[in-house]
């Protein structure tokens, strides 16, 4: 398996530029032997979007109070 990260410019159609990248993929893989094992290309974009603006990191010396969290997350929060 092979990870291939793309960049586009700021600005740029998405759309556009996810179907460019598609089409110059599947446009070079007949060089690859059909009986080689390699699966088709999957291409999973992700935009500004996707990228997380929390991250939270739970911590606690006491295994018990570990054991709990892990069981289910039961942490009482309410956004406010």
């Amino acid at each position: 398996m092979a990870v291939l990260t793309v960049q586009f410019f700021v600005g740029e159609p998405r759309t556009d530029a996810i179907v460019r990248l598609y089409n110059k993929l599947y446009s070079n893989a007949d060089w690859l032997p059909p009986n080689l094992g390699v699966g088709q290309p999957i291409v999973k974009p992700k935009g500004i979007d996707d990228v997380p603006i929390v991250s939270l990191t739970l911590w606690t010396e006491d295994p018990s109070a570990a054991r709990m969290i892990w069981r289910g997350w039961r942490i009482p929060w309410k956004p406010s």
